[in-house]
């Protein structure tokens, strides 16, 4: 809630973990589709919700208006999210199923650490968008999903990651009032934000607005779902969006937990190796 004493530059999140020490975690489908888990110390510190409780409204009007306008500037993927109208037939996992993988991404999300990436790979054929729709839906009801973003081969935007910073950015403002405040702003000062390069997108339109929210209390996650990875063209817009989303690790205002969706091509694991250990 919002207190008088509040009544500053920045809002408040609350929740309830604490952190413990970083490390990757995944998991793999197997070609039966059972989950095996991989932890792995020496890969990344940056690798692996239950209440976002700030839900203000700062604008009206006009000013709700004219945000709305600066958020166009950055051009979304209309189609990434995982409730597109482009994919609303697309299934979810049917109760009682994948009940091992499901738990394990819910203790990695909902776990006092800071674990913020975590890798579900597999063979193509064994699940891993079904599981990851399943999961943006259950923190999307919930309230806790920031953003989801699905890779499609040769799908046009969907098919390179040029629109994959700031169609997260849109995702975040449009969910969330107190961020699209901080976004817009941003904008303002960069109005060219979505012509320039990732790590400028990142840190002014995602990591700042993110660093901005600070809490009183031990704070509740924030959920990203980045699906099929592996269907980004570039090798290289790969590696720079999982070095860039590691840095998630550095947010003090709010945890932000990523789950990541490929199967395990060589890009995507250099990718995850040349992320720097934590100092």
């Amino acid at each position: 809630t919002r207190r008088s004493s509040d009544l500053r530059s920045r809002q408040d999140f609350s929740g309830q973990y604490r952190s413990e020490g970083p490390q990757f975690v995944g998991s793999t489908i197997n070609s039966e589709g059972g989950p095996v888990y991989l932890t792995s110390d020496s890969m990344s510190d940056a690798v692996v919700m239950p209440s976002l409780v700030c839900r203000l409204s700062y604008c009206t009007g006009s000013a709700k208006h004219d945000d709305d306008s600066l958020l166009e500037l950055l051009s979304p993927a209309d189609q990434a999210a995982f409730n597109a109208s482009s994919i609303q037939h697309e299934r979810l996992c049917l109760p009682d199923t994948r009940i091992d993988v499901l738990r394990q991404i819910t203790i990695w999300a909902e776990g006092p650490h800071e674990k913020c990436i975590f890798w579900l790979n597999g063979m193509a054929g064994t699940g891993k968008s079904t599981i990851a729709r399943t999961i943006a839906r259950k923190y999307y009801d919930l309230g806790h999903l920031g953003a989801s973003f699905f890779f499609s081969r040769g799908n046009g935007d969907l098919s390179h990651a040029g629109k994959f910073f700031t169609s997260i950015a849109v995702q975040l403002a449009r969910r969330f009032p107190p961020l699209k405040r901080y976004i817009c702003e941003a904008i303002k000062e960069h109005r060219d934000i979505a012509h320039q390069a990732f790590c400028d997108q990142w840190k002014q339109l995602v990591f700042r607005p993110l660093s901005m929210l600070v809490a009183n209390k031990p704070l509740s996650p924030l959920v990203l779902v980045v699906d099929a990875l592996d269907e980004c063209e570039s090798k290289f817009e790969v590696q720079a969006i999982l070095q860039l989303l590691a840095k998630a690790r550095y947010l003090g205002g709010i945890r932000l937990r990523v789950l990541v969706t490929s199967r395990p091509e060589t890009p995507i694991r250099l990718g995850f190796q040349d992320i720097p250990t934590a100092e």
